[in-house]
C-alpha cells in the first residue's frame, strides 16, 4: 500500500465514548471481597449502566443516568481516560 492511500483511512476510525470498560473506584467498597475499584458495562432496564468488582466480578453499583451521562460528556471532550476515574457520592452515609 502507498503512503497516500493509507493517509486516505487514518482518521476514519471514531474514538470510543462508550463508558463500558471504564475503570472506577467507588466510594463504598464491595460487599463480597471490600474492593473499591470497578469496572462498568452496559445495563438494561431503567439503569444507564452497571458497576462489577474487578476482583469479585460481582455487581456492586448501578450507574445513574446522571453519572453516565456526565462521564460521556467528558469522554466526548477530552477522550477516554487511561486511569480509573474517582466516583463520588453526595449522599452521607448513615452509621
Amino acid at each position: 500500500m502507498l503512503p497516500r492511500q493509507l493517509s486516505l483511512f487514518a482518521e476514519s476510525t471514531a474514538p470510543s465514548t462508550s463508558v463500558v470498560g471504564l475503570a472506577v473506584v467507588l466510594p463504598r467498597p464491595c460487599r463480597s471481597c471490600g474492593e473499591t475499584m470497578a469496572v462498568l458495562g452496559s445495563s438494561k432496564g431503567p439503569h444507564a449502566a452497571v458497576a462489577f468488582c474487578i476482583s469479585c466480578n460481582r455487581h456492586v453499583a448501578w450507574v445513574s443516568k446522571e453519572t453516565f451521562d456526565f462521564v460521556t460528556a467528558i469522554i466526548d471532550h477530552v477522550g477516554r481516560p487511561e486511569d480509573a476515574i474517582v466516583v463520588r457520592s453526595n449522599v452521607e452515609q448513615r452509621n
